[in-house]
């Protein structure tokens, strides 16, 4: 028999969760199901059109069982598309929303990305390495305050992976990897190198991995299968879904 996953392996993606009606209770009862199982890390983004029902359940789980807490992984870019350089004001001012909106001070890891001239991915790797110095300070100020815990670099390119890996500032990687796609495998082979930690996203591709006929276990134990990677987001809102990886 298989062995079924960890579930400390699997992050729940709530990208898309608006798209399931239920109602605020049945949210509710989800997100204590999910903590049930064992899934304990949320990955979250001011850009999805379910944040403002993930604040609020959160906001509502908080409330009435305040014994049941989730790690999350917030998604921040800066700068943003139209932001040609790294601004740590900019970058202070979105974990503030963050926190604010979630009513914590501590947020567990920042997915954080350069999306300027996205491109031109040589001009973007030179920034970066221009903006180090202040990138780094900004992140030691922020660990300092026990305000983030992880910078986990999204990297949209081998190229910028590869350099970002190397980088101090940088605790990891959040990337692509599934049956389709191991562009990015060097760089996680540099990330296990260096200790740093490797974080999948999209291990289904999509859903094009699921016609290939191989089962959804099968192909999350390839996407986790590099020794950086410590777990994947994965967006789903079926507990029986969840569970069947967990249990095979």
């Amino acid at each position: 028999m298989t062995k079924g996953l960890e579930p400390s392996q699997i992050i729940l993606g709530t990208m898309r969760l608006e798209q399931v009606e239920r109602s605020l209770t049945q949210w509710l009862d989800f997100f204590v199901e999910v903590h049930e199982l064992g899934i304990e890390t949320l990955h979250v983004s001011s850009e999805y059109e379910s944040y403002p029902l993930v604040c609020r359940v959160l906001g509502d789980l908080a409330a009435k069982f305040p014994q049941i807490t989730f790690r999350l992984i917030v998604k921040l870019a800066a700068p943003h598309f139209d932001e040609p350089d790294f601004s740590a004001a900019r970058l202070y001012e979105r974990l503030d929303r963050y926190r604010s909106d979630f009513g914590i001070d501590h947020i567990d890891d920042v997915q954080w990305m350069w999306r300027h001239a996205l491109k031109d991915d040589k001009s973007r790797v030179e920034a970066f390495a221009r903006s180090l110095d202040r990138l780094a300070d900004a992140t030691a100020s922020l660990k300092a305050k026990q305000l983030i815990g992880r910078l986990l670099c999204f990297p949209y390119s081998l190229e910028f992976a590869q350099v970002a890996a190397r980088m101090a500032p940088i605790d990891g990687l959040v990337i692509y990897r599934n049956v389709d796609e191991v562009e990015d495998d060097p760089a996680v082979d540099t990330c296990a190198e260096l200790g740093k930690a490797c974080i999948v996203i999209r291990p289904f591709a999509a859903g094009k991995a699921i016609k290939t006929g191989l089962a959804p276990g099968t192909l999350l134990r390839f996407a986790l299968d590099k020794p950086a990677i410590e777990a994947a987001i994965l967006s789903s809102s079926s507990i029986e879904h969840l569970s069947s990886l967990i249990r095979n």
